[in-house]
């Protein structure tokens, strides 16, 4: 049961980030900043998300991660309420910054936690399915319940009370697996024959993934920020609650295709999975260059989460299944979704103010399309020298 709840953590905190990216970028759309304005909120958490998970990744050890958790679950509470007392809308750079910080206190440490809870190799792809749905369904949660609320204060307001209350639930499961989990239990569980023997001798392909998310995040904070300024002012008339709906759907899409992958084992090594993922990000995002209808961006959105499901999933479980680097790995995630972020987010509304919206999207699909290119060739290639190396 306690490896099932602890997977409720990364759902609160997502929503929470979630609801942050949209209401800002919102607040910006809505008082007439220029595009930069917009995608720099991203970047403003990245900054400090990167610098953070760089310092805590260093820092961070199983007996650490709790108390790190606890810490981040308490600020983000704290910042969560600065957002309502001090609400000029280029003082939230501020406070998008300092969420950052927390949140990198917060994510490394947690897929520590959750190695530790769900075991190691043996229970990898568990593990990655279980991390990845979570906080995907948080994501796709966070703007979907603004398109509710009355206000972005109210927005606020619950996240304070969603962060206060994660804090409390992360005490009691620390005080529970304490009472009921005896030493050493984790790190037999982490030693499956099954899983050993099943990856032994597979290629590390961590550096695939990292490549792999440089590309497609850059997409998803471009849609994240953009792609709600692009609907609200080039399709007259829409409610903001359509693109609420759409970065939902693909949160959604992206989650529950993870979670589809749990019985799954070693299609990650082959070529074919990839490649199918890159015609379908490439193919979603000319769909929001060229749409000219809600209907449009309603499939593009749903199904572009296929897309960042693949690469979420390939990113986390390549890292996670590596015998001896896994902690130094996730660091190396973190660290470059912060980099990715504010190069992303600042560079997209640079690009955006110069050539437009959807030629920026444009631009994305070909970029896509080359690390597809690259990648499927590697996956190839590795996928080949594996079979002949296991005949020997």
């Amino acid at each position: 049961m306690i490896k099932v709840l602890i997977y409720l953590f990364p759902i609160l905190i997502n929503f929470l980030s979630g609801s942050m990216f949209y209401v800002t970028a919102n607040r910006f759309t809505e008082a007439g900043a220029e595009k930069v304005y917009v995608s720099s909120t991203s970047a403003a958490w990245a900054l400090t998300y990167f610098i953070g998970s760089l310092v805590v990744g260093r820092l961070v050890t199983e007996r650490r991660a709790v108390p790190m958790i606890i810490a981040a679950a308490f600020l983000l509470s704290a910042f969560s309420v600065a957002f309502i007392v001090f609400p000029n809308v280029y003082l939230q750079f501020l406070w998008i910054a300092l969420v950052g910080a927390a949140m990198a206190v917060y994510c490394t440490p947690f897929q520590v936690f959750m190695k530790r809870i769900g075991g190691g190799a043996s229970g990898v792809v568990y593990s990655t399915a279980m991390y990845t749905w979570s906080w995907s369904f948080g994501n796709a949660l966070g703007p979907f319940v603004f398109g509710f609320l009355p206000s972005w204060q109210s927005a606020f307001a619950v996240n304070a009370a969603i962060a206060f209350g994660l804090a409390l639930l992360v005490i009691w499961t620390n005080a529970y697996l304490k009472r009921h989990q005896p030493a050493g239990d984790a790190a037999q569980a982490s030693d499956g024959a099954d899983g050993r023997d099943l990856y032994a001798g597979r290629p590390d392909l961590a550096w695939l993934g990292w490549l792999g998310l440089a590309f497609g995040f850059t997409t998803l904070c471009l849609i994240r920020t953009l792609q709600q300024d692009l609907i609200l002012t080039e399709l007259p008339g829409i409610d903001r609650m359509h693109p609420c709906i759409m970065l939902a759907l693909l949160s959604g899409v992206q989650g529950f295709f993870a979670l589809s992958l749990m019985q799954t084992r070693t299609w990650m090594y082959s070529p074919w999975p990839n490649l199918a993922a890159g015609v379908i990000g490439v193919a979603s995002l000319l769909m929001i260059a060229y749409g000219h209808s809600a209907v449009t961006f309603y499939v593009a959105s749903t199904i572009h989460g296929f897309y960042t499901g693949y690469y979420y999933f390939m990113l986390v479980f390549h890292s996670l299944v590596h015998p001896t680097r896994s902690g130094t790995y996730v660091g190396i995630n973190e660290a470059v979704v912060g980099v990715v972020c504010i190069v992303a987010s600042a560079g997209g509304g640079v690009v955006a103010d110069a050539i437009g919206n959807r030629s920026t999207f444009a631009l994305c699909a070909l970029l896509v399309a080359a690390v597809t290119v690259v990648q499927t060739v590697v996956l190839t290639l590795t996928s080949r020298r594996f079979a002949l190396t296991s005949r020997r």
